[in-house]
């Protein structure tokens, strides 16, 4: 498996949220598009609006960066 993950467009980042407040689950996006819990959960298709955690970008996991 390619553990090669995609990047927040703004600052870089490998680490997203599935929600801005509230209960939310921390990921990182494969290189497929699936998302890849922290907690080493099973992997699952992204939500329509993700959250970088490390600055105020959100979008979609289709508007992520691919690290070459």
């Amino acid at each position: 498996m390619d553990n090669r993950y995609r990047l927040c467009p703004q600052c870089g980042s490998t680490v997203f949220q599935t929600a801005a407040l509230g209960d939310r689950i921390d990921f990182q996006v494969r290189l497929t598009g699936q998302g890849a819990p922290l907690d080493g959960g099973a992997d699952f298709p992204p939500p329509a609006t993700i959250y970088c955690r490390d600055c105020a970008w959100r979008g979609s996991g289709d508007e992520l960066d691919i690290l070459l």
